[in-house]
């Protein structure tokens, strides 16, 4: 990804506008008010370029320290959310709840088994022997080790009767996603440690 950025005026307030042109050739352009709205994925390189042009530009360390801003509203954000990020950042207490992990029924659906309607669960075993329903959009609660599990008992029944080729792929790409996004997000986390003088307070637990 290639950034430029540029300063511009408007009534008396500035702001900067950023050109990235992506890996699929195409350029988009965005404003400070669009960095909320962006994937966290996009933050770590834009704070980088900024970072590295801080001493050439002011319009570059003001740049940087609004990206900062919103980098600091992510961490906090999946501080208080995500399960294994609060749990590595040290939280006591987590603002999640348990995973809906059962349905009426469950003990006549055999272990293993993907249901893609009316949406995607996967039927497992967990270590404990309880047999347990694990739902895509509440992968913010489980753990890493719980993810991967699940991860490695879809692939092993992968094209077999019992668990489709097609949506355990689509699975396996959300739990992948999710573990991406967490070692992201704990990585901004020490990008912006090392950028303030006293970090543990800026984040408060």
């Amino acid at each position: 990804m290639s950034i430029s950025l540029h300063s511009f005026a408007n009534k008396s307030i500035m702001y900067a506008k950023y050109l990235v042109e992506r890996k699929d050739g195409k350029q988009y352009t965005f404003t400070d008010a669009d960095l909320k709205n962006l994937c966290a994925y996009n933050l770590p390189q834009l704070h980088a370029f900024t970072e590295q042009r801080l001493e050439k530009r002011k319009e570059y360390m003001i740049a940087n320290g609004k990206i900062k801003e919103v980098m600091r509203e992510h961490v906090k954000y999946h501080n208080k959310m995500d399960f294994k990020v609060a749990l590595q950042l040290g939280v006591e207490k987590l603002s999640i709840t348990k995973p809906h992990d059962q349905f009426p029924g469950i003990e006549n659906v055999p272990s293993n088994s993907l249901i893609t309607e009316p949406e995607f669960r996967f039927i497992y075993r967990d270590d404990d022997g309880l047999k347990k329903m694990y739902r895509p959009n509440q992968s913010h609660k489980y753990s890493n080790n719980t993810l991967q599990k699940i991860k490695n008992m879809i692939l092993r029944k992968k094209g077999s009767e019992i668990v489709q080729a097609g949506p355990a792929e689509t699975m396996i790409g959300q739990i992948d996603a999710q573990l991406k996004y967490r070692e992201l997000i704990l990585s901004m986390r020490k990008t912006l440690a090392e950028s303030f003088t006293n970090p543990i307070n800026d984040f408060p637990q």
